[in-house]
């Protein structure tokens, strides 16, 4: 079963989605509290926009590939050896102007970004792609407040003739909010003896975050300090 967005998820959705309808294009940056729902989504989103993007979702802690280099990758230049501190060739733009390609998905560029000098490759790659097809929209996600410091990238700091939008994606509004979301999951779950004021228990234990929410809820470890 696929995971039911929160209302907070589902405004974001529809806001992304109406944007990319537009011609112009455009560079978003979806930003999160962390445990937010923002993995659910950018899935969404993926699945939606589908072929018609670029996703770039590989870790550089995994892949050790730089943002640019996991740009040339997904196009199929892996082995082509072209290096990221060169501007980005000529040749790019018509070769992706040959597929239905209409932006670049970027998830989690918080993980191109966890040092300074790292902040500052991501925002030069970043730029060089915008830069270099300027009819090409971007789509980036970043969870605040990941690391020790604010690494977090800004859509000024990009450079590029994109249109710009900054969106903030929280668990829930507030405390109805979130028991309504939750009536629907725990009735999805088969928890049908889960009362709203166990609810409201739960939203003070977990200051309302989705993540930590659904850990306490599933979890029977975690149980105990509720039920």
């Amino acid at each position: 079963m696929a995971p039911c967005m929160t209302p907070c998820q589902q405004e974001i959705y529809n806001l992304v989605s109406d944007q990319l309808k537009l011609p112009e294009p455009t560079i978003i940056i979806l930003n999160a509290e962390p445990g937010s729902g923002l993995s659910t989504l950018m899935e969404k989103i993926t699945n939606t926009i589908g072929s018609a993007c670029v996703p770039l979702t590989s870790r550089p802690a995994i892949s050790g590939r730089n943002l640019l280099e996991a740009f040339y990758y997904h196009l199929g230049l892996g082995a082509e050896g072209i290096s990221h501190r060169a501007p980005v060739p000529a040749f790019i733009s018509p070769l992706i102007e040959l597929q239905p390609i209409v932006g670049v998905l970027i998830e989690d560029i918080d993980d191109f970004a966890v040092t300074i000098p790292m902040r500052k490759m991501a925002i030069g790659h970043l730029s060089k792609i915008a830069s270099a097809l300027p009819g090409m929209s971007l789509i980036i996600s970043q969870t605040l407040s990941r690391w020790d410091r604010d690494h977090s990238i800004r859509h000024n700091d990009i450079d590029g003739a994109q249109r710009r939008y900054e969106f903030y994606l929280r668990s829930f509004s507030g405390l109805s909010q979130f028991i309504d979301h939750f009536q629907c999951i725990t009735a999805s779950l088969g928890l049908h003896d889960v009362s709203n004021l166990e609810l409201t228990r739960l939203y003070e234990i977990t200051g309302g975050n989705l993540a930590s929410t659904m850990q306490h809820l599933c979890h029977p470890l975690l149980k105990h300090k509720w039920k």
